[in-house]
């Protein structure tokens, strides 16, 4: 058994900025992920022996956000660590399975999250 607790967040909100079908929050006012993430960091600075782990977001819920989500992740209680599922690298495929983003977007996700948190899991 360990002593670490690991609290599992995702961030629903479309890229437009609306919530996708079956998304609820606890919390009287919907934040957008990088707040999200520095909201409960700062809950749980008092337990040092937390961690927090983002589990898995796909490129149109983290794009607008990524420099924001890097600064959080960057908190010594937040683990290095991203699940960003590769669906397809082909665009057409993407399309076709009707995903929201494009390689394209996956890269630059991918590339900027590298580039903000060296040594990051992805």
């Amino acid at each position: 058994m360990t002593d670490q607790t690991e609290i599992v967040i995702f961030d629903t909100t479309m890229r437009d900025g609306e919530q996708s079908p079956g998304a609820s929050m606890t919390h009287n006012e919907k934040l957008a992920l990088g707040e999200l993430l520095e909201t409960v960091l700062a809950a749980l600075e008092p337990y040092p022996h937390c961690m927090l782990r983002l589990g898995m977001t796909n490129p149109p819920y983290i794009m607008a956000q990524i420099n924001r989500v890097c600064e959080a992740l960057r908190h010594p209680q937040a683990f290095r660590f991203v699940h960003i599922p590769v669906q397809s690298g082909s665009d057409k495929v993407l399309l076709d399975m009707n995903r929201e983003y494009t390689v394209g977007d996956f890269r630059y996700v991918a590339d900027a999250l590298r580039e903000g948190l060296p040594g990051m899991t992805i």
